[in-house]
């Protein structure tokens, strides 16, 4: 889990950025999500804004969840486990095919020396099959986001080949039984390759904008700017990254996910630089309000 410096009082200032936005205060009935030593990250959001898959770590190891509402005016309900996944070693960064029958996602423990594996389900509704390993990525691969169709992936794998231990993005593309890799996507000089999504039509792909500290080496969360790697259409290779400015968002929020039109997206802030204090944070535009989420188990 990644580790931020953003005291969550100054999102109420921070949320403003030339629009006016209305903080909603955590639920005080409800526990589990978003209080103190409960770490929230990675969040997926389904295109309609409506299911919202996330790691929380509450104990020994990290678990995927799931929370849902009705509609976007509506507040998300009790999440549950995502079941069927295995043993909970340390299971998070999970990613979902469009009509979410396929998740792929990191164990921190794993199965020998692979740490990605992905599970199937015959419907939303169904427990997914024992998770697999990913046939035919990088063993050095940390986290990977799977394309709406399924047919492609990009994974962050550690370049032990560089004269540095530098992140790279690497680009797969499903060829019959297998991941067969097909470059890499080229991030802007200066900035650091960090776990990303798809969008949800497939044909862009965006990351925070961070830079390194030359000093302690820990990047610099800036999400008022993202990278977005842009193609003419699915199954092509992506244009080198640009950096995007985007306004109204608090600088330290990162692990960003979006609905299909962008109008809604959910990310991640911390507090008191303790990773433990990680939380969830939803921005809608359309009802000009950014909301600390804040629900129960």
């Amino acid at each position: 889990m990644r580790r931020l410096l953003l005291p969550l009082l100054l999102l109420v200032s921070l949320c403003s950025g030339g629009q006016s936005f209305t903080m909603i205060p955590d639920s005080s009935t409800l526990t589990g999500v978003n209080l103190e030593r409960v770490a929230e990250s990675y969040p997926f959001l389904t295109a309609d804004g409506l299911r919202l898959y996330f790691a929380t770590e509450h104990g020994s190891a990290d678990a995927i969840y799931l929370m849902t509402r009705p509609s976007v005016a509506a507040s998300f309900g009790k999440p549950a486990p995502v079941g069927g996944l295995g043993a909970k070693h340390g299971q998070f960064a999970a990613t979902l095919t469009a009509d979410e029958r396929t998740i792929y996602y990191t164990d921190r423990v794993g199965y020998k020396k692979q740490s990605i594996f992905f599970a199937t389900r015959a419907s939303v509704s169904d427990t997914f099959s024992a998770p697999l390993p990913v046939p035919g990525i990088s063993s050095r691969a940390h986290t990977v986001a799977i394309s709406p169709d399924g047919r492609e992936l990009v994974a962050v794998v550690s370049d032990t080949t560089a004269r540095t231990t530098d992140d790279v993005l690497e680009h797969y593309s499903w060829e019959g039984t297998t991941f067969r890799r097909r470059g890499r996507l080229s991030v802007p000089a200066g900035f650091v390759a960090t776990p990303g999504q798809f969008s949800k039509d497939g044909r862009s792909f965006i990351i925070n904008a961070e830079l390194p500290l030359p000093e302690e080496g820990e990047p610099v969360y800036n999400s008022l700017r993202l990278i977005r790697f842009t193609r003419a259409s699915n199954g092509v290779d992506f244009q080198p990254g640009n950096v995007q400015s985007l306004g109204a968002f608090p600088r330290e929020v990162y692990q960003l996910t979006f609905a299909a039109d962008e109008s809604v997206l959910v990310g991640v802030v911390g507090s008191e630089n303790k990773w433990q204090n990680n939380d969830l944070i939803l921005f809608d535009s359309r009802e000009r309000k950014c909301s600390i989420i804040g629900v129960g188990y």
